[in-house]
């Protein structure tokens, strides 16, 4: 006979953690952020000192 666990009882800081980041970055929000931005140009940047700096090397 199985009897119901209450979960708040595990419910460590790390598990805590662990739900928060996989919901942060599930999949699913990946996918829908994508097809919102697909249609659009990529935001291109001008050429600062430093990045040219960075790119010589």
């Amino acid at each position: 006979i199985r009897t119901k666990v209450d979960p708040s009882k595990f419910m460590t800081p790390y598990i805590a953690h662990s739900q928060k980041m996989q919901d942060l970055f599930s999949p699913n929000k990946y996918k829908e952020k994508f097809e919102k931005t697909k249609g659009q140009p990529y935001a291109s940047t001008t050429d600062t000192p430093e990045l040219r700096r960075i790119k010589k090397v």
